[in-house]
């Protein structure tokens, strides 16, 4: 990714659905900063901009 902000993730999940065809029951990230907002009893809260989009 060019930088860790929620905008360029989102940007690059978006062009690798679109090549592969189809949508994935799980994404792994690697940057949990910009995915997730805080943790609550060892799960974590999804940024709610990213849970806006896994619904689109």
């Amino acid at each position: 990714m060019w930088d860790q902000t929620l905008t360029t993730l989102i940007a690059c999940l978006d062009a690798t659905v679109r090549r592969f065809g189809g949508v994935p029951t799980y994404a792994w990230t690697d940057n949990p900063r910009t995915v997730s907002i805080d943790h609550v009893a060892g799960m974590a809260v999804f940024h709610p901009l990213i849970v806006e989009t896994a619904r689109h």
